[in-house]
């Protein structure tokens, strides 16, 4: 295998790839961070193995060089303006400088609107792109809204289709504009007032509005597993299993359980169909979900795995669903970490968020994991949640504390002591969640509320503490929360190397991530929700505010 990267040892030991040696459209696939992040994402391998399935398609694989060098396709070394398409899977805000860099390093104007009608098509997906595409409207021609398998081939239809019959790039964009799903931003007119606030939203005639997201009705029909195997990845020769997408607990927080709906789960058949391949060829298996341990043949899965002696990790634990025979089988497999996600310190603000797991079944489920022998315990929890006061805080430490002593009680007797871990990002209020009209707080009280829990248990042995960056998570909130007009602010950081200090300074951050919206305001997003979307959001908003608990 002939490599053309800087790296050769990487991706010299890559299984699966797909090797075309032309195809009537060449597609470049960039996943715009490392080549270690890049292959972590499920997503985009799916991306990759249906793109390839297309006799008609030659798609290549494309990340951000370690260095300030010109991207080259892993697959062929060939340079990017060398594709008819280029393809983006955006899974997290502050990639999208990433982005840029990647154009304009791979000879590709970013804007838009300076770049020729033979250049490539650029088009976006990705939970970024169905969350709020418009902070990158001035550079992207369309935007895939929902789930690829449900649209791709129509999209790579119709765009052959209009290549074949000479469509210039308006024509053909006009086109793409009809497939449901499709958003292309220069069809749809943003108005604003003096003070800056949207007041209309007006789409071109013969353009859908409000759009529509696209999902897969039947999982079973879809292919769930690793494409690619890599020791160089986080989930190193690790066959990733996707047992199921969206979720019914209706977290009011999250994003995943928001824009992945309906609940849908795979066979039981099909899921060990891919458990089998991957035992063949010697992988562990990652079983994900937004909610896995709903997944009502997981313990079986898990059990016939441990008899084949594979190593199981799960994507997501919920306390309420995950029974102690998981757990002991889990444990069976191999894993010593056990990973649950409390969000916040007390029940009460858990329950507010319908988080609807109790302080009794936490550590209930937490006493199990330490009896079976899991050494290690990661808790996730947010700061900076609407309603947060200083006793939620103060239950974030007292739950620390109390998950020590009870591994503690266990450790004594094996002589062996893991970690208590606590994982302290940022609450930021998504779109198309019922917090979308909220404010986040500041980086200052943020700041100030992770020191306050570092402070606390500074001196306990085997509690360790990861804190996300607050300045990193209010640049997400700008850039979730933002309109067309971050545009500017994008292109500026891009030109000073990535100097949002310097990019900042023409807008008001007040207006973006630490304002309070309207119910009546129009939301830049507003035309990615149907008017029944908007009427459920506006009830649990409501009832959030109402401090009424579902």
């Amino acid at each position: 295998m002939t490599i053309h990267q800087e790296n050769d040892i990487t991706f010299s030991a890559e299984e699966g790839v797909v090797h075309k040696v032309t195809a009537e459209i060449k597609v470049a696939l960039i996943y715009p961070n490392s080549y270690y992040v890049a292959m972590s994402n499920l997503g985009w391998q799916l991306v990759y193995r249906l793109l390839n399935l297309r006799a008609d398609t030659l798609c290549e694989r494309f990340c951000l060089p370690d260095e300030n060098v010109s991207p080259l396709a892993l697959e062929s070394g060939h340079p990017l303006n060398r594709f008819d398409i280029i393809a983006i899977s955006l899974s997290y805000e502050l990639d999208y400088l990433n982005v840029l860099k990647l154009l304009k390093s791979g000879r590709i104007a970013p804007e838009k609107n300076q770049r020729s009608a033979d250049d490539p098509l650029i088009i976006v997906g990705g939970i970024c792109a169905f969350m709020n595409p418009e902070p990158l409207a001035d550079f992207v021609d369309l935007f895939v809204l929902g789930e690829a398998e449900g649209l791709l081939d129509e999209l790579m239809d119709a765009y052959r289709e209009g290549r074949k019959a000479g469509a210039d790039k308006q024509t053909l964009l006009y086109r793409l504009a009809q497939i449901p799903g499709i958003y292309v931003p220069q069809f749809y007119h943003i108005e604003y007032s003096s003070e800056g606030n949207i007041t209309q939203i007006t789409p071109d005639p013969g353009v859908p509005y409000p759009l529509q997201t696209r999902a897969v009705r039947n999982l079973d029909e879809v292919w769930g597993a690793s494409q690619i195997f890599t020791p160089h990845t986080e989930f190193a020769d690790t066959c990733l299993i996707e047992l199921s997408r969206g979720c019914t607990h209706g977290c009011r927080f999250c994003l995943l359980g928001a824009l992945y709906q309906p609940y849908r789960v795979r066979r039981l058949e099909r899921v060990l169909v891919m458990a089998e391949q991957a035992q063949k060829l010697g992988k562990k298996v990652g079983l994900l979900g937004a909610a896995a341990t709903d997944y009502p043949h997981l313990t079986g899965i898990c059990r016939k795995l441990a008899e084949g002696s594979t190593p199981v990790s799960i994507s997501s634990l919920r306390a309420d669903s995950l029974s102690t025979d998981l757990l002991q089988t889990l444990f069976q497999t191999g894993q010593r970490t056990i990973t649950l996600a409390p969000e916040a310190g007390s029940q009460r603000l858990r329950y507010l968020l319908n988080k609807r797991i109790s302080d009794e079944t936490l550590f209930k489920t937490i006493d199990a994991a330490a009896q079976i022998g899991f050494l290690n315990l990661k808790l996730y929890f947010m700061l900076g949640l609407p309603t947060e006061n200083p006793e939620d805080l103060a239950a974030i430490i007292a739950m620390a504390l109390q998950a020590k002593e009870i591994f503690l009680k266990y450790a004594r007797a094996r002589g062996k002591m893991g970690d208590i871990i606590l994982s302290l990002s940022c609450f930021v209020p998504k779109p198309h969640t019922p917090l979308q009209w909220l404010p986040m707080e500041r980086e200052k009280t943020l700041k100030a509320k992770q020191l306050f829990i570092r402070k606390a248990l500074k001196r306990e042995g085997n509690i360790k503490i990861i804190g996300e960056s607050p300045r990193q998570a209010a640049l997400q909130g700008l850039l979730s929360r933002g309109d067309r007009r971050l545009g500017k602010i994008l292109l500026t950081a891009h030109n000073s190397d990535g100097n949002w200090a310097c990019a900042l300074k023409s807008i008001n951050m007040d207006f973006y991530p630490y304002r309070l919206r309207s119910p009546s305001e129009t939301l830049p997003w507003q035309h990615l929700q149907s008017p029944e979307l908007q009427a459920g959001l506006l009830m649990q908003y409501k009832r959030f505010i109402s401090a009424e608990i579902c």
